[in-house]
């Protein structure tokens, strides 16, 4: 375990050996490969695709186990034993490994502050789609009827993103875009673009708020791989309300998990 230790492509090894430690017999890691060559979107999602296969078909299938495989971004994640781990540390395909980063939600009602309710009245949203990922929204909520397309749960790894009694998400996508309606009991005052389609994408575990990296890696590549899907609504923007553990700057924020990074960096 020592060598593993001292590896430079392991992120933070004291967490990703952590498991190993406990004794299980496997450990949860998200695996960052070398980028594809520039080219259009379906070339590099053939070189990713290329990577993939090569990385993951030359590790015995007792030692990994495939959770999630990006199509846009170069990696993916997986389960896997000290022995799947060592052959992946050896494959040159492979940047980096590290742990699925733990998220927390985050809300704040903002339309006043950034003077919204003002700029909406000219720019409604329309014809923008808008993909939230968060802990599911209520498709059936009055402000919300009839713009919310139902994606995923990456968090349960279902196709039903229903919120499941947690109204984090929902409340973000009014915030984001509800309707405007100014005799809604407790002073809801609309969203920010209330012409707009939202992209319910969940990516919490049940009804709770615990998400990690993982599952916004799925969630971002979903995104980047199907925004130009619906052209009547496009997806544009891509609202995220998780946070994890404060940082320093912005270097040691990009480097704990390099596969969402080159998400936002470099989104298609």
């Amino acid at each position: 375990m020592g060598e593993l230790e001292n590896n430079y492509k392991l992120k933070n090894p004291a967490k990703v050996l952590e498991d190993y430690y406990q004794g299980n017999n496997s450990t949860r890691i998200i695996v960052k490969l070398v980028d594809p060559e520039k080219g259009d979107k379906e070339e590099m999602r053939e070189q990713i695709n290329k990577l993939q296969n090569q990385t993951i078909g030359s590790i015995n299938t007792k030692h990994i186990k495939i959770r999630y495989r990006y199509k846009s971004l170069s990696g993916f994640s997986a389960d896997v034993t000290t022995e799947g781990l060592e052959a992946l540390l050896k494959d040159s395909n492979v940047v980096s490994i590290y742990k699925p980063v733990d998220l927390e939600a985050n809300t704040r009602e903002g339309v006043p502050l950034i003077h919204a309710d003002q700029v909406r009245i000219q720019y409604s949203g329309a014809g923008v789609g808008i993909a939230v990922l968060d802990s599911g929204i209520d498709a059936n909520h009055p402000n919300l009827q009839g713009r919310v397309t139902h994606v995923f749960d990456y968090g349960d790894n279902d196709s039903n993103p229903a919120p499941n009694g947690n109204a984090h998400g929902t409340n973000i996508a009014g915030i984001i875009a509800g309707s405007l309606s100014p005799n809604v009991p407790g002073g809801y005052n609309g969203g920010v673009a209330p012409g707009a389609m939202l992209y319910n994408i969940k990516i919490t575990v049940g009804s709770t708020n615990g998400s990690n990296s993982e599952y916004v890696n799925a969630a971002l590549d979903w995104c980047i791989t199907n925004k130009d899907s619906n052209p009547n609504f496009p997806i544009r923007i891509v609202n995220l309300s998780y946070s994890a553990i404060p940082f320093q700057n912005q270097s040691a924020c990009d480097l704990m998990d390099s596969l969402s990074t080159q998400a936002i960096q470099n989104p298609g």
